[in-house]
């Protein structure tokens, strides 16, 4: 398999986890066959400090659902802003907004890629059975530069699975202190 469609199919999956918030299809969580939350293990942390998101997904229908999630190389789909609304500034490579980059992706060489070992990555499909959840902890430090003191939002969007509609998590508002 070639380095472009081994991306193609790799990102396929990773996409999963879905764009930043401006997504204007967005259901109510009543409807959705699944709802997610977000909590940090902090709200007031020093610069430097680890900042770990948990996103727990909960089956809310009566019948099983699956979701899809990134085995190797799992991302941060939170969408991290500042207290003027613009997004924090981007800290890993091939990801933005604590999501792969399909247009950064493709303006690597092969051997870019090779090295930065995105292309390994392997799609996991969790079943959910009905109230069951599955949670799933990140850094946000590992995706987000956070090293300018200030307030912080985090939140995200995620793809119901059983519609093309989007689900808005709840919001974490986050200080960072010297």
């Amino acid at each position: 398999m070639s380095a472009r469609t081994a991306l193609l199919v790799w990102l396929g999956g990773a996409l999963i986890y879905g764009a930043p918030t401006q997504v204007a299809n967005q259901v109510k969580a009543k409807s959705a066959a699944i709802a997610v939350t977000l909590r940090a293990n902090e709200t007031t942390l020093k610069t430097g400090d680890a900042l770990v998101v948990e996103q727990t997904i909960t089956n809310r229908s009566d019948h099983e659902v699956t979701i899809g999630r990134e085995v190797y190389h799992p991302g941060c789909a939170v969408d991290v802003l500042d207290a003027s609304g613009n997004f924090a500034a981007d800290k890993k490579v091939g990801y933005r907004h604590g999501r792969l980059d399909a247009g950064q992706l493709a303006r690597m060489s092969s051997e870019e890629m090779e090295k930065s070992g995105l292309l390994r990555g392997k799609l996991a499909l969790i079943k959910l059975k009905p109230r069951e959840s599955f949670s799933v902890k990140c850094d946000v430090n590992d995706f987000y530069d956070l090293t300018r003191p200030g307030q912080y939002r985090i939140t995200a969007d995620y793809p119901d699975p059983e519609s093309t509609a989007r689900i808005r998590t709840n919001t974490i508002e986050v200080t960072v202190g010297k």
